[in-house]
């Protein structure tokens, strides 16, 4: 398994990125988020990002699996609090 993220401070683009394999040596999974945190409102930060994840062979041998998301947080700086909405496609077969 390895995994390795990066934010750009200035510009506010982030990524990150997965890969592993199941212990039996066949099998594995990448993931990869692509994201931008903004001061687009005086309540605090807001970040959006889209992530892929796609795995073959984990759970059974020939399986597939798909995952697509998107995900908006606001920052609500005065209240040290963040408003999260997330949609996510997952497909096995």
């Amino acid at each position: 398994m390895a995994s390795a993220s990066i934010l750009h401070i200035e510009s506010g683009l982030n990524a990150a990125l997965a890969t592993g394999a199941n212990q039996r040596g066949h099998g594995g999974y990448v993931y990869a988020k692509l994201g931008l945190i903004r001061d687009l409102t005086r309540l605090g930060k807001t970040a959006i990002a889209l992530e892929y994840y796609h795995g073959e062979d984990l759970g059974f041998r020939g399986s597939r699996s798909e995952a697509v998301g998107f995900g908006l947080i606001q920052n609500i700086a005065v209240w040290n609090l963040d408003l999260v909405a997330a949609v996510r496609r997952y497909d096995l077969s």
